[in-house]
């Protein structure tokens, strides 16, 4: 399928596994210099390989676990490094990991900078590119996991 892709980049959070992985392998098959960021170097490796199979652009691939807090701004920058140019950036970085609502404060804040925090500081590092460019996509997914097995695992007590 033609997407018009060809010649553009992209960053793409989370692409070791999942829906970010299988974002960036269909970017790479359209022609799209994708940055393919995951903590698993066996499994982004897995991917170019996939990827050149299949007759696409391989990613090019960086070890970084979003959960760091510099991670942001060494992607953007990594990016901006390679590629000269940034048009599709995708924040797709997360685990499942089931939380009470009532749950440990320390596994919220866990949850919240991988999920929320660092895709808006990746996303902050990038826009100054975009705005200059006049240019750029931002797409961000996130899983309803966590939220549906909080809402499984809440046990009220019997008597309040």
């Amino acid at each position: 399928m033609e997407l018009y892709l060809k010649e553009k980049t992209a960053i793409v959070a989370g692409a070791s596994q999942g829906i970010g992985r299988a974002t960036a392998k269909e970017l790479a098959i359209e022609g799209v210099r994708v940055l393919a960021v995951g903590r698993n170097k066996h499994l982004l490796r897995s991917l170019a390989e996939e990827v050149e199979a299949a007759g696409g652009v391989a990613p090019l691939e960086m070890v970084q676990d979003l959960a760091a807090a510099d991670s942001s701004v060494e992607i953007a920058k990594a990016a901006l490094s390679e590629f000269g140019k940034v048009d599709i950036l995708i924040n797709n970085a997360g685990r499942s990991q089931p939380l009470d609502v009532i749950d440990l404060e320390e596994k919220w804040t866990e949850t919240m900078t991988l999920e929320f925090e660092r895709p808006r500081q990746l996303t902050q590092a990038l826009l100054p590119h975009f705005i200059k460019r006049r240019q750029g996509v931002v797409l961000n997914t996130i899983s309803t996991y966590e939220l549906k097995q909080s809402s499984m695992r809440l046990r009220l007590p019997r008597q309040l």
